[in-house]
């Protein structure tokens, strides 16, 4: 059964929008902290981290992209 959602969310019409300072200074944050823990743990387990939160991540926005379709979509029928 095809997964109408899931193709639109991994479609370029559904792209990422333009990260704003904060975000982009968190980041920053984030590998600053990723570069004090390489020579600890190795490149390996960090790959394996960043992987599995990026799979975590992705699964999310899934699942919020899904509820913010269905809600939009009942407030369209909500007018009729």
């Amino acid at each position: 059964m095809t997964d109408i959602l899931k193709e639109l969310f991994e479609s370029p019409l559904y792209g990422g929008c333009n990260p704003s300072d904060t975000l982009r200074a968190l980041q920053k944050k984030e590998n600053e902290l990723w570069d004090r823990l390489l020579p600890v743990i190795g490149l390996e387990t960090i790959d394996e981290i960043n992987n599995t939160q990026g799979e975590i991540a992705r699964e999310i926005d899934l699942q919020w992209f899904r509820e913010g379709f269905r809600l939009g979509a009942s407030l369209m029928l909500e007018l009729l």
